[in-house]
């Protein structure tokens, strides 16, 4: 399993997170109904194609976002983050999709706490190690 932990903790990649949601969110409030939205880049090969964030705080369902990319690591990642077991920083995850093809893989992942969302945001924006 890949570690994560190190990743979680980084307050640099935790604020970049956060900007990076916040502004996902607007561009996604900003689109008409039924139109596309072009999210923010998160890393090279990486691609952020659906965002939903239930927007009543009081009912507390949570948020889903799809990702596709290339990176194996970054893949890891998602897997290893949908496997930690539930808390009270992070919430619950759950993984909706999967499709891991020959090039390409696509994850649709769900949480239950908004800094689930955030972490989700902080694997991918993490740079990948060369060595790695």
């Amino acid at each position: 399993m890949t570690d994560i932990e190190h990743l979680l903790r980084d307050r640099r990649l935790a604020e970049q997170a956060f900007e990076w949601v916040e502004t996902a969110l607007e561009r996604r409030h900003a689109a008409s109904a039924g139109g596309a939205v072009l999210f923010p880049s998160l890393a090279s090969g990486i691609l952020v194609s659906a965002l939903e964030v239930c927007d009543s705080y009081a009912c507390r369902c949570g948020w889903n976002i799809t990702v596709s990319g290339r990176d194996p690591v970054r893949r890891s990642r998602l897997a290893a983050l949908a496997s930690r077991p539930p808390d009270e920083v992070y919430g619950a995850f759950k993984v909706l999709a999967v499709h891991d093809g020959a090039k390409l893989w696509t994850l649709r992942i769900a949480g239950t706490e908004d800094l689930g969302l955030d972490a989700v945001v902080q694997l991918l924006l993490a740079p990948v190690d060369a060595s790695a």
